[in-house]
C-alpha cells in the first residue's frame, strides 16, 4: 500500500550571520507500506534512511534516537546489554562475525571444541577467545540475544540441543548476515570458483570511489583486519555467496539466504559431493538462487562457462 504525503523540504536561511531553518514550497511524495515479520521495535525507510515509529507516534531520525532505541531493546531490566553467544565460533567465517559484532559494541561469548590460528590469534586479540578449548552449556542461557550456530557444530552438540529447549532465537551464519542487511542493496557473488576474487574486485571498486559498504569475504584479504563489516550508515552489502550447508539445522544453501538484490554467478563446476550427490542437484542450487533475485533487480552470469550460462 502506498500513503501519499506532502513534504515541506527544509533550506538554511541566513540572516545576520545567523543560520535560521525555513520551509520552501511543498512537494508531494508516498510512503510505501511493507509488512515485516513482529518484532521488538517497528522500523521502516524512507530514502533509504532507517526511522522508528515510537509509542507517541513521533517518527525518529535514522541515527542517535534510533540506536537507542534498539540498545533499549537489546538490554534487560537492568540496562545491560543481551550477549550473543557463538556455537563453534573459531570457524573461518564466524570468528569474523564476532569480531565484528563486538567492534560494534555488542556482548559476544563464544566456544568451540577446536581453535586455529589465524581465528585463534584474531580472537584473543579480541578477548574473545574462550578461556576453555570444548563445549560450555554453561554459556546457553535465558538471558542471551540470541545464538549464533556454525556449520562445524553438530545436531548433537549440547550447546545446541540447551538451546533449543530453552526456546532461544537461533541463527545461522547466514541467517544473522541477511537479518543485519536485509535493508541494504545486497550484492551477492556465487559461483563454484572465483567468488572471493570477483568480491574483492568490487569492494576495491567501492573504497576506490568512497561508497561507504558493508560486506562479507570468506577469505582473508590484504589491507582487511576484519572480512566481515556490519554498520549502520552503509545501503550496500557485498556478500560473498557460498553453495555449502548453513548450519546443522538448517540444510540450505548459505547463499539462498540472503535474497540478494544484484546476483552474480561466476561458473558452475560440480562441488560439494559429499551434500549435492549429482551434477543435475548442485546445479539446482544456482537455479533456486538465481530465481531468489527479486524482479527489479539483476543477474549477471558468466557467458564464457557455458554451465553457468544455461542456468
Amino acid at each position: 500500500h502506498e500513503i501519499p504525503v506532502i513534504l515541506l523540504p527544509k533550506a538554511k536561511l541566513i540572516v545576520d550571520d545567523y543560520e535560521w531553518l525555513t520551509y520552501q514550497k511543498e512537494m508531494t511524495s508516498r510512503i510505501e507500506l511493507i509488512k515485516q515479520p513482529t518484532d521488538k521495535f517497528f522500523g521502516f525507510q524512507i530514502d533509504g534512511n532507517s526511522r522508528f515509529l515510537l509509542g507517541d507516534f513521533t517518527v525518529t531520525h535514522n541515527t542517535s534516537l534510533a540506536k537507542l532505541g534498539i540498545a533499549n531493546c537489546l538490554q534487560d531490566e537492568n540496562g545491560v546489554s543481551r550477549p550473543f553467544s557463538f556455537i563453534a565460533i573459531g570457524g573461518s567465517a564466524m570468528h569474523n562475525l564476532a569480531i565484528a559484532m563486538h567492534l560494534m559494541g555488542d556482548v559476544v561469548t563464544g566456544s568451540d571444541d577446536e581453535i586455529f590460528h589465524p581465528s585463534k590469534g584474531r580472537l584473543m586479540k579480541y578477548g574473545l577467545l574462550p578461556s576453555n578449548i570444548g563445549w560450555d552449556v554453561s554459556k546457553i542461557h535465558d538471558q542471551l540475544e540470541a545464538v549464533i550456530l556454525g556449520m562445524h557444530a553438530r545436531l548433537d552438540n549440547p550447546e545446541l540441543i540447551k538451546a533449543q529447549q530453552l526456546g532461544l532465537k537461533i541463527y545461522s551464519y547466514p541467517e544473522f548476515i541477511y537479518e543485519k542487511t536485509k535493508f541494504k542493496k545486497r550484492i551477492v557473488i556465487g559461483g563454484s570458483h572465483g567468488k572471493t576474487t570477483i568480491t574483492s574486485m568490487i569492494l576495491h571498486v567501492l573504497n576506490y570511489n568512497g561508497i561507504i559498504h558493508d560486506y562479507m569475504v570468506g577469505a582473508q584479504l590484504d589491507g582487511f583486519e576484519c572480512m566481515v563489516r556490519l554498520s549502520d550508515d552503509a545501503k550496500i552489502a557485498v556478500l560473498e555467496g557460498d553453495e555449502y550447508l548453513s548450519s546443522p539445522i538448517d540444510p540450505r544453501p548459505k547463499f539462498h539466504l540472503y535474497q540478494p538484490t544484484i546476483g552474480l554467478i561466476s561458473g558452475i563446476a560440480w562441488d560439494h559431493i559429499n551434500v549435492f550427490p549429482t551434477f543435475q542437484s548442485y546445479v539446482e542450487q544456482f537455479d533456486i538462487f538465481a530465481n531468489l533475485i527479486k524482479d527489479s533487480g539483476y543477474l549477471t552470469v558468466s557467458y564464457t562457462h557455458l554451465r553457468a550460462h544455461e542456468t
